[in-house]
């Protein structure tokens, strides 16, 4: 059998269609799988809170993880995006929260960004309800 190649066209059309798409007003990404998300823009958002914070506004950083609550309440939002973006402003409770909820909901992006030495989650490190969970996702196996 032979296999197809992409040509350039179809990266040219699927980027037309993606311009055509945004042009009408639809800047999320559908497909037959999952339900309407713009991952681009609310990965996006993280790292504004947290450079929010950083650079100490905080009201500024909360508006930003405001919109993130918001839109999780409509469609899937990773919920480790919303600890980070709590960690970012220095909220810790929050940040710990959304980790929980990361673990119930059996998120595979807390497994990962819990062993990457990131800084995301650098100001809960000595924090016991940070270590504890992180113990428990490193020593569970998730199924489903």
């Amino acid at each position: 059998t032979q296999s197809r190649q992409p040509h350039r066209r179809d990266s040219e059309r699927a980027g037309a269609a993606a311009s055509a798409s945004r042009r009408a007003g639809n800047d999320t990404m559908t497909g037959p799988d999952w339900p309407p998300c713009d991952r681009d823009r609310l990965a996006a958002r993280t790292p504004r809170a947290t450079t929010f914070g950083r650079m100490g506004k905080r009201a500024e950083g909360l508006g930003v993880i405001h919109e993130l609550e918001a839109r999780e309440r409509q469609q899937w939002v990773p919920p480790t995006f919303l600890a980070i973006a709590y960690a970012g402003i220095g909220d810790r409770d929050h940040a710990i929260a959304w980790l929980e909820t990361a673990v119930q909901k059996k998120t595979f992006s807390v497994r990962s960004f819990l062993n990457w030495d990131r800084q995301w989650f650098s100001s809960l490190r000595d924090d016991p309800r940070f270590i504890d969970l992180e113990h428990r996702v490193r020593t569970t196996a998730f199924t489903s």
